[in-house]
């Protein structure tokens, strides 16, 4: 059952008829009258009672109190409006209402947590969320939604370039699994970009003496000019080293359709130890 912990409640004169809109969200008209909450609409609480036309209403703007939903909506899920004032579960760039105290579907009343806030303030709280701008705003793209990780810096709008590093592509590698040949073959990232950089960070030392390999990346079937990271047993010691790549002079720009490849060559094979293989590029 719904129940309520108000916080913080103002009153507000309607400016429409809400006698059947009790416990739905509300916002603010052009006049400063409360209506309904519309899809997606920046709200500031939700109706606790049922005031008619230029009726005082009053609502409750933090806090815990009972709300209707609008669809099928899961604990812990950020709340958004509906085109009728009832909470569904929020979308990348809206404004969210009240966090979802209570599983339930649409018709069903249940506690939420009202929390008024521009989209995307909350919740990052779970190994995995990425909280990002999509040149509107803030918005929250949850983990589960994208498989792999990808750190990126960039600018926007009028100034592109503004804080424009570098992306990354990182893979775990296990020393002892490297062997002559190829580590990763013919991955089609699908976008076109620059490499600029490969270093391994270690993430389990390598322990044994006078283990070595070589390793490059190749475009299709021709290796980068420079780029190339030697990986041994003295620099892969200890956790959270880093081992640097020669500098790259060329050969280094791949188109959308292109295959990259990283091989391993003058191998004399690890016994233990991991690194995290990371590859920097830019995007044009």
């Amino acid at each position: 059952m719904a129940n309520e912990y108000p916080i913080f409640r103002f009153s507000r004169m309607a400016g429409e008829d809400l006698s059947a809109a009790q416990y739905h969200a509300v916002k603010m008209n052009a006049d400063g009258k409360i209506v309904k909450g519309t899809a997606g609409a920046r709200c500031v609480g939700i109706l606790q009672d049922d005031p008619e036309n230029d009726q005082v209403g009053s609502v409750m703007a933090l806090g815990i109190s009972p709300a209707v939903y609008g669809g099928t909506v899961a604990a812990n899920d950020d709340l958004a409006s509906d085109a009728n004032g009832r909470l569904v579960t929020a979308v990348a760039g809206q404004p969210t209402v009240a966090i979802a105290l209570e599983a339930g579907s649409a018709g069903e009343e249940h506690s939420v947590l009202i929390m008024p806030q521009t989209p995307g303030a909350h919740p990052v709280g779970e190994q995995g969320d990425v909280l990002f701008f999509n040149g509107s705003n803030w918005v929250v793209l949850h983990h589960g939604a994208v498989a792999g990780m990808r750190f990126e810096t960039g600018g926007h709008g009028a100034n592109p370039s503004y804080q424009k590093t570098k992306e990354w592509w990182i893979f775990y590698l296990p020393l002892a699994d490297i062997a002559n040949g190829d580590l990763l073959t013919e991955w089609v990232p699908g976008f076109a970009g620059t490499i600029t950089e490969i270093l391994a960070h270690v993430q389990k030392p390598a322990t044994t003496a006078d283990k070595a390999a070589t390793l490059n990346a190749e475009i299709e079937t021709t290796n980068l000019s420079g780029g190339v990271l030697a990986l041994t047993s003295a620099n892969c010691t200890p956790n959270g080293a880093q081992v640097a790549c020669t500098e790259i002079a060329g050969n280094n720009a791949f188109t959308a359709t292109q295959k990259i490849s990283i091989e391993a060559s003058s191998v004399t094979a690890f016994e233990e130890g991991a690194v995290w293989l990371m590859i920097g590029y830019t995007r044009p």
